[in-house]
């Protein structure tokens, strides 16, 4: 097939002019068209996005403030705990007996030649107490001293405390008031 052309050269450059201006526009309204659905397209993928970012960020803040509520009952509990320890070591150091000024005022009481060996207290307010004195007069006063103190009462001495004039083993058992080691 031949084709031909016999239209003017100034024609001839009209048409390919519009031809182009055709196919310009013709791939321009496409190019267009195209950006405009990827817009389209971009536009749904970023509010997909931003709407799970922002899903995402309150089951975060959620998350954390559950945790913080874990982490507060934990805390909680553990302050509890430490109050119901707090309070049962009070009580145990309410029960808790002084020994110092009954031995206190005890050893004040021996005389020079004495000397204290044991001493057995109950919290009843029974004592036994054992000891060594080198002679008899001494033991003797000593005795006497603890019947005399009003912190002592029931002196009790079995009579092999005096068996022996020199070097004296004894042993005594004497009571005394049980609210003194409560001071």
């Amino acid at each position: 097939m031949i084709k031909l052309n016999l239209l003017p050269p100034e024609e001839k450059k009209i048409l390919a002019l519009e031809k182009a201006r055709r196919w310009v526009m013709f791939y321009g309204s496409a190019l267009i068209g195209l950006t405009l659905v990827l817009a389209v397209l971009l536009s749904a993928i970023w509010l997909y996005v931003h709407t799970q970012l922002k899903t995402a960020d309150t089951n975060l803040v959620t998350a954390q403030a559950s945790v913080r509520g874990q982490d507060l009952k934990n805390q909680q509990n553990l302050i509890t705990q430490l109050n119901n320890k707090l309070a049962k070591i009070n009580a145990l150091q309410k029960k808790r007996k002084y020994f110092s000024p009954l031995l206190a005022s005890l050893a004040e009481l021996v005389p020079g030649g004495v000397h204290l060996e044991g001493l057995s207290l109950s919290d009843q307010g029974t004592a036994v107490l054992s000891g060594f004195a080198q002679k008899r007069e001494q033991f003797l006063i000593f005795k006497q001293t603890l019947e005399s103190s009003p912190l002592f009462t029931d002196v009790a001495s079995p009579l092999t405390n005096l068996t022996s004039q020199t070097d004296l083993t004894f042993s005594l058992q004497f009571k005394f008031n049980p609210e003194t080691l409560n001071k």
